[in-house]
């Protein structure tokens, strides 16, 4: 018996049921942004593998930080020429 049924007995067993889903949706939402962030794999999180909720939140997620990396500006490598440029500058200025 779950607490939630402990608790309000006249509750119907699919009602602390859905509770218990949303509590574990909750927890794995929770930690998902940081998860998210640091690259963690998904493939085998439990609850993942077992929600249809969170693995459309998990897509809807992933396809709107994809159109986010598009809209920023790619990073380019700095001239390989830079440093001595920066010296030559300095130089300059000493003189």
């Amino acid at each position: 018996m779950t607490a939630p049924e402990k608790q309000n007995p006249s509750q119907p067993r699919e009602f602390a049921s859905a509770q218990a889903v949303d509590l574990d949706c909750a927890a794995f939402q929770q930690g998902m942004a940081a998860r998210m962030a640091a690259g963690d794999d998904f493939d085998q999180d439990p609850h993942l593998r077992q929600c249809p909720r969170c693995q459309a939140l998990l897509a809807e997620l992933e396809t709107i930080a994809q159109a986010a990396r598009m809209l920023l500006p790619t990073e380019e490598e700095p001239d390989d020429m830079l440093w001595q440029k920066i010296e030559k500058a300095i130089a300059s200025d000493r003189t």
